[in-house]
């Protein structure tokens, strides 16, 4: 499936704004991500795109008013080429997916008629030339016309008694074989996109999805949505296509969970339960970081589906009361809170996104020194390995990649030590080299102390997971008291077999 989304985010030149809105937009798990006014000025196109993570394409405005953008996620396809309107109000790329070329296009209309009767008409005229020079049909525009279609169905206050349709949309869509698909699918429902913030009363769908009439079968779902931080909802277009089964990503902890009273009081008692199992210090290890995992991933969950319903239930309500034609106080007001409910959940998920993300970057001229967010999920789907060439051919078998990967690696760091060999090897260099002082030798042959587990783990980076087990330096840091003395044996009994934990 290919999904959009589409939203005026009326301006993003706020750090923290910005951080919530390209959140909100991962949240959708949309594959391409439409934006205007978003008040882009070529000096942000580095530091933004460093921030969303993936491809984005730029029509600057000015630092206070237009521009556009689209952002891939994810995007199973390639972008061809790309066109852009030096003002910021439209730009277009032309994508491969699967052997097949789309056209995409998001625009800003202007606010003023005439301005924005002539850039419909400049459109019109270039669709027709693009459709012909990348030989496709199919055509997706997506944006903020400030222009509703049906002067009597789209707005609030009506400015007609009956259905009146702009005519230079009209014509855009007839000239060019589009349709406005979410009227298409309900003739005479009302429900707007954009919402006067001075609560007048005034409404309007001006946020609206055209697309060619060939791909209209292909939708799944087309839909208006709220928003945060802004006064426009969020429109979302689902198309279906084929969708292969991707590898599952490698399990991280996550560090908010060392602020969850009922985790913490878990993993302290599996520590003390693990001092009366009679087995092998390694296994009780194994065994430890196998409990931990499973009730990091229950706990997450049930944190997760709290969120989200309570989240659900403002958006709910949001829509609900957009529904309405005519607003009470009380509706306003309620309104309002819901709004600014769901503004505070994603300026929160901002924030703590920018503190896991490590990146010690500030605007005014200090370089970024990761990703925004940390892209953890992004950089897992980079490293995934989608294909692989076999000797009997190319598969994309998620079980078949595994299967080579784990013989892969199993073949490389197989033992091929050879007890004659290393005699020989050793005799061999003895003369040429100085042994060791007794203190230095004391030093590296002696029996591990505790108190040198204490002074690596502080030396150790925050935010880095040491071992393929997903745990992070700060779950260590949080529990360290509890399972030092653990850790402590098992190294001893590691050293004497000559065994660590990853074999």
């Amino acid at each position: 499936m290919l999904s959009f989304i589409s939203l005026n985010t009326r301006g993003l030149r706020n750090n923290v704004k910005r951080k919530a809105i390209f959140l909100f937009c991962k949240e959708q798990k949309s594959n391409c991500v439409f934006l205007q006014e978003t008040h882009s000025v070529e000096e942000d196109t580095k530091f933004w795109k460093l921030q969303w993570g993936d491809s984005m394409f730029f029509s600057h405005g000015s630092s206070h008013s237009a521009g556009v953008m689209i952002l891939f996620n994810r995007f199973p396809g390639n972008v061809i080429d790309c066109k852009k309107d030096p003002e910021g109000h439209w730009i277009m790329v032309v994508v491969e997916i699967q052997g097949l070329n789309y056209i995409l296009l998001c625009l800003y209309g202007y606010n003023v008629r005439s301005q924005n009767k002539k850039l419909m008409s400049l459109l019109s005229d270039q669709l027709q030339k693009w459709k012909l020079n990348y030989l496709s049909d199919r055509v997706v525009i997506g944006g903020d016309y400030n222009v509703a279609p049906d002067l009597f169905l789209d707005r609030l206050p009506s400015r007609a008694t009956c259905h009146t349709y702009e005519d230079y949309i009209l014509n855009l869509t007839t000239t060019n074989n589009l349709c406005d698909y979410w009227r298409m699918k309900n003739p005479f429902a009302t429900k707007f996109s954009w919402f006067s913030p001075s609560n007048n009363g005034q409404c309007s769908r001006i946020d609206y999805w055209l697309l060619s009439n060939n791909l209209s079968d292909m939708v799944s779902k087309c839909d208006i949505s709220a928003s945060p931080l802004t006064d426009h909802c969020v429109i979302i277009l689902d198309v279906l296509l084929d969708k292969r089964e991707q590898i599952t990503a490698v399990w991280k902890f996550n560090n908010s969970l060392l602020h969850n009273l009922d985790f913490c009081t878990e993993v302290k008692a599996l520590a003390e339960e693990i001092e009366a199992l009679e087995m092998s210090s390694l296994n009780k290890w194994e065994w430890f970081k196998f409990q931990i995992k499973t009730v990091s991933i229950k706990i997450s969950k049930s944190s997760s589906k709290q969120k989200k319903h309570e989240q659900q239930n403002i958006v709910e309500g949001i829509n609900k009361l957009c529904l309405k034609k005519d607003l009470s106080l009380e509706d306003h007001i309620l309104l309002n809170k819901f709004q600014s409910q769901l503004d505070n959940i994603y300026l929160e998920k901002a924030n703590g996104a920018y503190v896991r993300s490590r990146a010690r970057w500030i605007e005014e001229g200090e370089k970024n020194s990761s990703y925004f967010f940390n892209l953890e999920k992004q950089r897992q789907t980079k490293k995934k390995i989608c294909k692989l060439s076999l000797q009997d051919g190319i598969t994309d078998d998620p079980d078949k990649i595994n299967k080579e990967i784990f013989h892969f690696y199993r073949e490389l760091y197989k033992s091929h030590y050879s007890k004659e060999a290393a005699t020989d090897f050793f005799g061999k260099i003895k003369e040429h080299i100085t042994p060791l002082a007794n203190d230095l030798k004391n030093l590296t042959e002696g029996k591990l102390e505790i108190g040198e587990l204490d002074k690596s783990l502080k030396q150790m980076p925050k935010g880095k997971s040491p071992g393929i087990d997903g745990l992070t330096v700060e779950f260590y840091i949080g529990f360290w008291e509890n399972i030092r003395v653990c850790c402590l044996t098992l190294f001893w009994n590691a050293s004497l077999k000559i065994v660590s934990p990853l074999q």
